[in-house]
């Protein structure tokens, strides 16, 4: 976890919507500073070791929401990931990442595996991630329907409408800023 709080830290933190005020895990293993008892709701910007404690608190709610707040913390990683924090934070990102990333990807490959990367940045990067959280409120685990499943997996699979559409679109998944 140690190698999550310094790649939040190299890149300056993040900047993520807080839908409610969570009791905190208290510190993390080795965290770099005390950790308040309260995640408060609304607009926050956290470091590493706020992120870490947010995402992993399992006080004051159940799993499924915990699950959700993972979801929304490491989309605000990608969202914080801008060019210029990469650039001025190349050190401690090659750093954070050397130390806790792995690959088994052949060097013959990376090539091919950069145009991947590029390709999905052309075409809008997250912003075009599209997510389907199927865990309550949506799905019951102990009472769902395959048809109903089938049917929320194929909504979203299904390209989003254009801007002009006025028609309401079902939510399918929880928002990570409101």
């Amino acid at each position: 976890m140690a190698g999550f709080v310094d790649i939040v830290d190299a890149l300056g933190g993040i900047d993520m919507y807080v839908p409610k005020t969570v009791p905190s895990p208290g510190n993390p293993r080795n965290a770099k500073h005390q950790v308040p008892s309260a995640i408060l709701k609304g607009q926050q910007h956290m470091d590493g070791t706020l992120a870490l404690a947010y995402a992993r608190t399992r006080s004051g709610d159940n799993d499924y929401n915990r699950m959700g707040r993972q979801r929304c913390v490491l989309a605000a990683i990608s969202d914080a990931a801008t060019p210029l924090a990469l650039a001025t934070g190349i050190p401690a990102l090659l750093k954070a990442f050397g130390d806790g990333v792995h690959t088994d990807i052949p060097r013959k490959e990376l090539g091919d595996f950069a145009k991947i990367v590029h390709n999905y940045a052309d075409t809008n990067g997250t912003a075009a991630v599209r997510t389907l959280h199927l865990a309550p409120p949506l799905v019951k685990p102990s009472r769902w329907d395959p048809a109903e499943v089938r049917s929320l997996v194929s909504a979203v699979l299904t390209p989003q409408p254009p801007p002009e559409f006025t028609g309401e679109l079902p939510v399918l998944a929880d928002s990570c800023t409101t």
